[in-house]
C-alpha cells in the first residue's frame, strides 16, 4: 500500500503563543502582542475617551439646582422659573445610572434594576442609592401628573413644570430631589474616571 508520511510539526516558541486582547473603542476585540510602553498608551487613550465620553453624557442634561433662582432659601419665597422635567430630570438621573451600569459591565436596561445591580456590587454608598431611588420615584410621579393634566396632542412635546403650580412641600421636595440628582451625576463622573468635576460640569 502507499506509505503514509508523518506531518512536520513545526516547533512554536511558547513566546509566540502569549497573546493578549484588547477591547478597541468600538467594543471589538484586538489580538496581538502588547509591549508595556503599548499597553500604557492603550490605558490613556482609554481614560482620554471614558473622561470626554463621561463629561459629554452628564454635561448634556444637567438638573437646574446651580441656577440662582433654585439656591436662594425658602423663607425669601423665591419661586424657581419653569424647567423641563424631562431633559433637567429624568434624563440626568437616567444618564448618571446608565453611565454607572456601563462602568460596572452591567447589563440591565431599567434604571431601578441597574440602580440594585450597582448597590449589590458595593460600588455606591447605600444612603446615595436610597436617595437617588427617592429622587426616582417623585421625578416619575411628578411627570405623570403633568402628563395627566396635559392635552393628548401636546403630551408627547412639553414636559415643563412650573413651581409656581407646586405647594410648598412639594418645592421644597423637587429641591431637594434634583440635588441628589446633581450629586449622583458627580459621583459617576468621580467614580468612572478618578477625576474631580471639571468647570464645565459645575
Amino acid at each position: 500500500g502507499p506509505l503514509r508520511t508523518n506531518p512536520i510539526r513545526k516547533k512554536i516558541h511558547p513566546a509566540a503563543t502569549r497573546r493578549h486582547q484588547v477591547r478597541n473603542f468600538t467594543g471589538q476585540f484586538t489580538g496581538g502582542s502588547l509591549s508595556s510602553s503599548a499597553i500604557k498608551v492603550f490605558s490613556r487613550n482609554h481614560n482620554f475617551f471614558m473622561r470626554h465620553f463621561s463629561e459629554n453624557l452628564l454635561e448634556a442634561s444637567r438638573p437646574p439646582v446651580r441656577k440662582w433662582q433654585w439656591r436662594i432659601p425658602d423663607f425669601f419665597k423665591v419661586i424657581p422659573p419653569s424647567f423641563d422635567i424631562k431633559r433637567e430630570g429624568t434624563a440626568p438621573l437616567d444618564a448618571a445610572i446608565r453611565l454607572l451600569a456601563l462602568h460596572n459591565e452591567i447589563k440591565e436596561t431599567n434604571t431601578l434594576k441597574r440602580l440594585q445591580c450597582i448597590l449589590e456590587k458595593g460600588n455606591m454608598p447605600k444612603s446615595l442609592a436610597d436617595s437617588v431611588h427617592v429622587a426616582f420615584d417623585f421625578i416619575l410621579k411628578l411627570r405623570f401628573k403633568l402628563e395627566f393634566t396635559m392635552d393628548t396632542e401636546i403630551k408627547s412635546l412639553d414636559h415643563t413644570v412650573d413651581p409656581k403650580d407646586l405647594s410648598q412641600i412639594e418645592l421644597r421636595k423637587l429641591k431637594d430631589v434634583l440635588k441628589t440628582i446633581y450629586e449622583v451625576q458627580d459621583y459617576a463622573f468621580k467614580e468612572v474616571t478618578g477625576l474631580s468635576i471639571p468647570w464645565s460640569m459645575k
